[in-house]
């Protein structure tokens, strides 16, 4: 069975407009959607912390209700964050995600970034190191308007420009292998359970 309704939960815009993209391509209704504040905690921790709620509700019975996912597997990847998924759900009496359940998690490692500049530029860099400050050309530049009086640039959202959004999704939704990127096959392959 596929959805036809999401809940999208994720760290920030760039993975909320990815997200979108997947939803519009598959023909997916956004429901709700629940992004990471700024200037609290680590982004990734806020959506750990919030699975557990998410996966509860979709598995409530409503009919066709999805939860994407998007969060960054940073240093530890996409088996630790999974491995930390699964624990957050444990110590909240929470079953963890299992195959049945209507749930992808899309975990780029390091960032949403690796990816980005694999399909937009044609870097294959693997995913053994950050490369977010080299992906800076992929995102409009932080509007005039951001800049209050001490707030730093890179606090801004990181919105892409469409062009790069377009082929990061086009390049994703591709059924094109990328042995130096392995984030990019397993968030594939959970989505295609679903898709």
């Amino acid at each position: 069975m596929s959805w036809n309704r999401v809940v999208i939960l994720c760290e920030d815009r760039a993975h909320l407009d990815f997200l979108r993209g997947i939803c519009r391509a598959r023909g997916w209704t956004v429901v709700d959607e629940d992004v990471a504040p700024k200037g609290r905690d680590a982004a990734s921790a806020y959506v750990i912390r919030r699975l557990p709620t998410h996966l509860a509700a979709v598995r409530s019975g409503y009919t066709r209700l999805g939860l994407l996912v998007a969060v960054d597997g940073d240093n530890v990847g996409p088996a630790g964050r999974l491995g930390q998924c699964a624990r957050v759900c444990l110590d909240v009496d929470c079953a963890p995600r299992e195959g049945q359940d209507p749930a992808v998690l899309l975990i780029p490692t390091w960032s949403i970034d690796t990816w980005g500049l694999l399909f937009c530029k044609g870097k294959a860099l693997g995913e053994k190191a950050s490369v977010k400050h080299k992906a800076r050309s992929l995102f409009r530049p932080p509007h005039r308007g951001f800049r209050a009086p001490g707030v730093p640039t890179e606090d801004a959202p990181r919105v892409w420009k469409p062009t790069h959004l377009h082929v990061l999704l086009t390049g994703f939704l591709s059924d094109q292998s990328h042995p130096d990127h392995p984030s990019v096959d397993l968030a594939r392959a959970d989505l295609a359970r679903w898709s």
